[in-house]
């Protein structure tokens, strides 16, 4: 009896210990920075550049304990804050986002800033750290939305975000950055907007999903109280369109008979697309290129182009002097566009394009066309229509180059 009345007296006091609050048996919090901490790009600085922070909340014991951590990019280096566990609630890292928020995307100066570790792209690093945040965002979209769910998920998301981050720290090298590093600063940079634009995340809500947008999902208007859901659903959606296009990836078609043709037209490609992005982005035509197929929007952007450099031609027709020159370049450059515009139809007869790309396009000049955002879809068409262009063209090396142009002129 006396051995019983111990061990449940023992079993009592850890039971005790182990609920004593965190707050009560650990050190002061760790004092986070301020803009002033950070040298301020001046006039007169050479090598600037932006702070990037994202804000963690690892949990300690899910759901009661969580600690907050703020991991600030500085000019290649990365400081992290971590604060003691704190209880879960509304506000819990309040003084984290704060932070975050005066810190983010503010201008610094990177002279004589000693870089830590050598910042070299860790590409490999980064597409594994893509894999595992679309096998993570697979494996919600596919179970039941918990109440919690959502705060769950990105606290699994955010070390994943990270690690890309991390992987990709030749980004802030001023020479020497691969094609690959310097189109993925720019996702980069949408991918955390995008995590920090969610409207709903709390302790308590759920996963977006339809079943988060009735009313979208039944085809109806959304009403007020369902609009934060359903816009952190379409935030989701941009994160997902944005990943599928970061890294290489096998073409889920099966070349064509027409192959061979698609080879040789392939050179047209890349000029195609950056000739309707530039018409796009033109208030005179957006409107004017048509909502059939993709290759025929392409051709009307192509097409769009050579008008205008035949306006353009005839303005300085017979003027003489510098007017005879750019008269003799426009027309090189009109000779170009025809060439481009008649491989464009030959790629539509031979049916060239994948049809996911296909939709791509027609979604992008859709987007383009209602203001609505965009950028995410612009990654996800560059980085397929580059993946059909390795495969078409067998220029496996070539792969960076292509996404570059494309995704920067694209945004």
């Amino acid at each position: 009896m006396k051995r019983i009345l111990i061990s449940i007296v023992a079993l009592f006091i850890a039971f005790t210990i182990s609920h004593i609050p965190p707050a009560q048996t650990q050190g002061p919090e760790q004092q986070l920075p301020k803009p002033e901490d950070f040298p301020p790009a001046n006039p007169g600085c050479r090598n600037k550049g932006k702070l990037s922070p994202i804000v963690l909340t690892p949990e300690v014991e899910f759901p009661k304990t969580f600690t907050c951590e703020l991991h600030i990019t500085f000019c290649g280096n990365v400081r992290k804050f971590r604060s003691n566990v704190r209880n879960a609630g509304t506000g819990m890292c309040s003084d984290y986002w704060a932070a975050h928020d005066a810190l983010l995307n503010l201008d610094v100066c990177c002279d004589g800033v000693e870089v830590v570790r050598d910042p070299k792209c860790d590409n490999k690093g980064a597409c594994d750290a893509v894999a595992k945040m679309q096998k993570l965002i697979a494996e919600y979209d596919a179970s039941s939305k918990l109440i919690g769910s959502f705060r769950e998920f990105m606290n699994k998301f955010d070390p994943l975000l990270q690690d890309l981050s991390e992987a990709l720290a030749c980004r802030f090298n001023q020479n020497d950055v691969p094609d690959e590093a310097e189109a993925l600063k720019a996702v980069l940079g949408q991918l955390l907007r995008h995590r920090n634009s969610f409207k709903t995340l709390n302790d308590t809500s759920r996963y977006p999903s339809l079943s988060t947008c009735v009313s979208r999902s039944l085809n109806e208007p959304v009403p007020a109280a369902e609009v934060n859901a359903c816009a952190d659903l379409d935030t989701l959606n941009r994160i997902k369109s944005t990943l599928n296009g970061l890294c290489p990836k096998a073409s889920k078609t099966t070349p064509k008979p027409s192959s061979r043709d698609c080879k040789e037209l392939s050179n047209g490609l890349l000029d195609g697309l950056t000739t309707l992005f530039d018409k796009l982005d033109d208030a005179k035509w957006k409107n004017l290129i048509g909502s059939g197929d993709a290759y025929d929007q392409v051709a009307d952007g192509i097409d769009g182009g050579i008008k205008e450099l035949e306006s353009a031609a005839k303005e300085i027709e017979g003027t003489g002097g510098t007017g005879a020159q750019q008269y003799k370049d426009i027309q090189e450059k009109l000779g170009k566009l025809k060439k481009l515009l008649d491989v464009w139809k030959k790629m539509k007869a031979a049916s060239c394009l994948p049809p996911e790309i296909e939709e791509l396009l027609r979604r992008l000049a859709q987007e383009k066309r209602t203001g609505s955002e965009y950028k995410a879809t612009c990654t996800e068409l560059c980085g397929a229509t580059a993946d059909w262009y390795v495969e078409i063209s067998g220029l496996a090396p070539q792969r960076g180059t292509f996404f570059k142009v494309c995704t920067l002129s694209c945004f």
